[in-house]
């Protein structure tokens, strides 16, 4: 009887830092929602987004939705983005101007994936 209140001991302690681990963002995304078997980009429906700058000559304001501008300097990618899954316009405007540097697009975010976009212009 006591091996078995040590082992259900153990396994409930082990259960419990194994959560607090999660739910603190210690595994990243990719470990699995204590007992639910997916991971947390899955059961919230986001993705990520990166920006590049592959300009020579302008630094880039990049708009997405609705979303505040992000400032891709020359030769730079930006951090990753997370964003919810969707379609989403996207443009990139010279810095500090209303002028575009490449034509508009449709982003599309998926679940849990990293997508790079990037102007030249």
């Amino acid at each position: 009887m006591k091996k078995r209140i040590k082992a259900v001991s153990l396994a409930i302690g082990f259960f419990a830092v194994a959560g607090v681990l999660t739910s603190c963002g210690v595994f990243g995304d990719d470990f699995p929602i204590t007992g639910m078997g997916f991971r947390k980009c899955e059961y919230n429906n986001y993705g990520y987004i990166t920006y590049q700058n592959k300009s020579s000559t302008y630094n880039y304001d990049v708009k997405l939705g609705y979303d505040a501008l992000v400032r891709v300097n020359l030769g730079q990618t930006s951090s990753k983005i997370q964003k919810d899954t969707g379609s989403y316009s996207l443009y990139f405007y010279r810095a500090g101007t209303s002028t575009l540097a490449c034509s508009g697009t449709t982003a599309t975010i998926k679940e849990c994936e990293t997508i790079n976009y990037s102007c030249t212009g």
